[in-house]
């Protein structure tokens, strides 16, 4: 469920039980157990929402980059791996005279293909 959904989904709950209570209505003393029956979110991530009064928060860590990954460890033997795929590669298309139109380097393969290649 992405983040949009989520808070559409709890508004419109909300709307419709403001609309069932009428004036009697009070965000601080919505019911979980009905509120998580409607939206099929757990009482848990309600009860932290309700704290905040229902308003919506990133998360705190959006926006910060990691000085090191899990991956930083491994980036001399992936790169290896990856020059020694390039070089087999080149091999074999010109051992069949077979012209190399996209030449692989480094620059062009995703990043996010390399955690594939670990074995």
């Amino acid at each position: 469920m992405s983040r949009n959904d989520f808070k559409r989904t709890i508004t419109q709950a909300l709307d419709e039980m403001k609309k069932e209570q009428g004036d009697s209505f009070d965000t601080s003393k919505v019911n979980l157990a009905e509120l998580e029956r409607r939206t099929g979110i757990s009482r848990a991530k309600l009860r932290r929402l309700k704290k905040d009064g229902f308003v919506f928060r990133d998360h705190g860590r959006k926006g910060l980059k990691s000085k090191s990954t899990v991956l930083t460890g491994y980036e001399e033997k992936i790169n290896d791996i990856l020059l020694t795929t390039e070089e087999v590669f080149r091999y074999h298309y010109r051992t069949i005279h077979v012209p190399i139109l996209l030449e692989p380097t480094l620059s062009t393969i995703p990043s996010s293909i390399s955690c594939f290649i670990i074995v």
